[in-house]
């Protein structure tokens, strides 16, 4: 006899991912409950949602797009120089190297900035 898989079911929109009743969307999952419930606690003030832990954690995401491209760019503009000069691989390895040194530069600066607003806000 061959027994035939059971076909799955379309996702009832309805049901709740959450073990509490709170006043959240029963479509939220758990996750994001935590998430904002943590967020609610140490900023009761601010305004609550997903969009304020977006602007939370946003310039900290940008921070390792921000060191990646540095480095990328200034290995870029030395590999553009060693074909220019012909004198590969010096020129995009000091590239690399000031790309380096200036997302480090900036990624401490930056960090710096957003502890010392972290202390005037609290």
């Amino acid at each position: 006899s061959v027994v035939s898989p059971r076909a799955p079911q379309p996702l009832d929109p309805e049901v709740s991912f959450a073990t509490s009743n709170e006043s959240q969307s029963p479509r939220s999952p758990t996750i994001v409950r935590c998430a904002m419930k943590s967020i609610n606690k140490h900023n009761p003030d601010k305004q609550s949602g997903i969009g304020s832990a977006y602007r939370n954690v946003g310039a900290y995401l940008a921070l390792g797009i921000q060191f990646v491209v540095t480095i990328l760019l200034c290995v870029f503009a030395g590999h553009w120089a060693d074909g220019k000069f012909d004198s590969s691989p010096l020129l995009t390895l000091i590239g690399g190297l000031l790309g380096i040194a200036a997302g480090f530069y900036h990624f401490i600066r930056t960090v710096l900035k957003m502890d010392r607003k972290s202390e005037e806000d609290a």
